[in-house]
């Protein structure tokens, strides 16, 4: 199973200097990234004027998916006891 979200954005011109953005923007994007569960993190940098979120790629998807793997395989093993 692939974890895929499709996030449709409202925000003109999203692309990454979007992220450098009023409150209100910044917290549609943190509000769009937790409701589509995507593999990111993101912390709010608090220098000048806006603010900019700042998002970093992560495995949490990929290291559930290899637990449920490891898991399945010990399982298999064990019934072949």
């Amino acid at each position: 199973m692939r974890c895929v979200a499709t996030i449709r954005c409202t925000i003109p011109r999203c692309l990454p200097e979007c992220l450098k953005a009023l409150q209100e923007q910044r917290t549609y994007v943190e509000t769009t990234i937790r409701q589509a569960r995507c593999d990111l993190d993101y912390v709010t940098e608090r220098h000048g004027s806006p603010y900019r979120l700042v998002a970093t790629k992560n495995e949490a998807s990929y290291r559930t998916r290899s637990d449920r793997r490891r898991q399945d395989l010990e399982r298999v093993a064990a019934l072949g006891r």
